[in-house]
């Protein structure tokens, strides 16, 4: 909880404790209290906190009372937002709940007051001044019943504003006494004709009474514009009385029916278990050299994928030992073929069926034939070769085909006929080359 609700924490909790000394069976002891409240951790707006791996949360102020906060929950990378009572009126001593900036899954929010629409809150203050300001005129006196967090602390300040700007008032004391606000508001609520008195005789009641609305709780029409702001999949409806909360339920199916995002509004009831299912999205967070690329909109990225804590994060490979303490390696490949043809023959068929192909002498002045530019064919001795690669998805294809293709050399009509076709000076062997290359291709496709 917050710093501020630790504070309420611990008042609201000692007078409990007070109030239920006279019990035959108190909920819980001074000494619970006591335990309770130095296992407290306090959290603050917007902390970014992580309890244990996968699981993470966010608090925002939620306006209500002090220090109320709502919180975004990630668990494996589905967003909650839970918002308990909120309120989205900035009043004289708290701010009015945030929508968070990212999006989450689930929304759970409160229903208080379904579609119920409040006045105007500079008319009900202004209202509530006038009404107190005649009673007092007149040489009445005012009783305020309200709630001792929170409202009661909104009142007083209204209260304290007028009063400063009329000096008239200035004589008219204001008292705030918490242990009767109970009682006020039970009487008050059902406005006998007659009450008793003092010395026991009732008397008639002259006592008006008026009611303004000082809620805490957002209404309908402000819960429904933060719904519509947080944009979550699906919205879960709590806190409220049944025929409050279905009236919400319903307007907002109006609102969505048929929506593409597939919003669905669920309003359970007590102890009712709720499945929902969830798009299959998921966010990698690129750092490194691919984060530090120019990448235009929809374009496909290739790198690493590290799963860690159900995060995701993408890399370069040569990043790797630098942002997770983690190394390569590279696996090389060789395989060693006997052959009784000459390397200019296995050149030949090479390129007949892979294209290009570079000839050239590696460090250990052998001489190398490099497929496209992973595989080598190396001539290691007169009646061998040996093929290297560095093992890929991609390498361990083209190696299989080029050991494929080199172990049909000998047996293929091909070769044969190219032999043979170097001793003669026909004036067409152009054409005939062709037709060998063509013939290679067809032998090895059909392999």
């Amino acid at each position: 909880m917050t710093s501020a609700t630790k504070a309420v924490y611990k008042f609201i909790m000692q007078d409990f404790l007070r109030m239920s000394s006279t019990s035959t069976e108190p909920l819980f002891s001074p000494l619970d209290f006591s335990l309770s409240f130095s296992s407290i951790v306090t959290v603050a707006a917007h902390q970014f906190i992580v309890p244990c791996p996968g699981v993470s949360f966010t608090p925002f102020h939620a306006g209500h009372v002090l220090g109320a906060c709502m919180y975004l929950i990630d668990i494996a990378g589905l967003k909650v937002l839970y918002t308990g009572d909120y309120s989205r009126e900035d009043d004289r001593h708290l701010v009015q709940a945030q929508v968070p900036s990212i999006r989450p899954d689930v929304l759970i929010v409160e229903s208080t007051y379904g579609v119920q629409k409040h006045e105007a809150l500079r008319g009900r203050e202004q209202r509530f001044v006038d009404l107190v300001t005649a009673v007092v005129k007149r040489g009445g006196h005012v009783l305020l019943p309200s709630f001792a967090l929170g409202r009661a602390q909104e009142i007083l300040l209204i209260l304290e504003e007028h009063w400063s700007k009329n000096p008239d008032l200035h004589s008219v004391p204001i008292y705030y006494v918490s242990s009767l606000a109970k009682k006020c508001m039970a009487d008050i609520q059902n406005s006998p004709d007659e009450i008793v008195s003092l010395k026991g005789s009732t008397v008639p009641r002259r006592l008006a009474v008026e009611v303004i609305s000082f809620s805490a709780h957002v209404d309908g029409e402000q819960n429904l514009e933060f719904i519509k702001q947080v944009k979550a999949q699906h919205i879960i409806l709590m806190h409220g009385e049944a025929k409050a909360m279905f009236s919400l339920k319903s307007k907002l199916e109006q609102q969505y029916a048929g929506n593409e995002e597939g919003i669905q509004v669920h309003a359970p009831h007590n102890t009712e278990n709720l499945k929902l299912t969830f798009r299959g999205d998921r966010i990698a967070k690129a750092i490194g050299r691919i984060a530090e690329r120019k990448v235009a909109e929809n374009a496909t990225l290739q790198g690493l994928l590290l799963s860690k804590d159900y995060t995701f994060t993408l890399l370069d490979p040569r990043d790797l030992a630098e942002f997770t303490g983690l190394s390569t390696s590279v696996v090389v490949q060789t395989q060693r073929v006997a052959i009784s043809v000459s390397l200019d023959l296995v050149k030949w068929h090479l390129e007949g069926f892979f294209g290009s192909v570079v000839d050239g002498i590696d460090a250990d002045h052998v001489r190398t034939l490099r497929v496209m530019g992973t595989v080598d064919v190396k001539h290691t001795r007169e009646d061998e070769l040996m093929l290297e690669w560095e093992s890929s998805v991609t390498t361990d294809m083209i190696a299989d085909s080029t050991l494929a293709l080199i172990l049909g050399i000998e047996s293929s009509p091909a070769s044969v006929k190219l032999t043979m076709s170097s001793h003669s000076h026909h004036t067409h062997a152009d054409e005939e080359d062709e037709e060998l290359m063509q013939q290679i291709r067809c032998e090895h496709i059909a392999a």
